[in-house]
């Protein structure tokens, strides 16, 4: 199983979930996703504004995390669903992360592993 943590600029969020919706419901059963809204930064270096005649620079960005955990099997095709939703060739499209889980319990029933998803 793999972790697929994906940080995007919050206005691509629709489109992301949409497609994770569709992915699912049209090829494998369903899944969980958990969505975080988050702040940072990094190669956008922030942006600046001008309020009433004062100008202010903001370093940290408002961006949303997407969590899912998938079979190794899926792994691909979700990467594949991500950059395809959120790419708009812009700095600032956001990060995808994919990392080993070791196991994962669901807690009513005690199944593990795959299963568990």
């Amino acid at each position: 199983m793999k972790q697929i943590s994906v940080i995007i600029n919050p206005s691509r969020l629709e489109d992301l979930k949409n497609r994770i919706n569709r992915y699912w419901i049209e090829e494998v059963d369903p899944k969980g996703v958990s969505i975080t809204g988050i702040m940072g930064y990094g190669n956008q270096k922030g942006h600046v504004r001008v309020y009433r005649g004062i100008v202010s620079t903001s370093t940290v960005l408002p961006k949303t995390l997407v969590e899912v955990v998938v079979p190794d099997s899926e792994v691909e095709r979700m990467i594949e669903i991500v950059t395809d939703a959120c790419r708009t060739g812009e700095i600032g499209d956001g990060k995808i992360f994919v990392q080993d889980v070791v196991d994962a319990v669901r807690i009513r029933t005690g199944e593990r592993g795959d299963g568990a998803l």
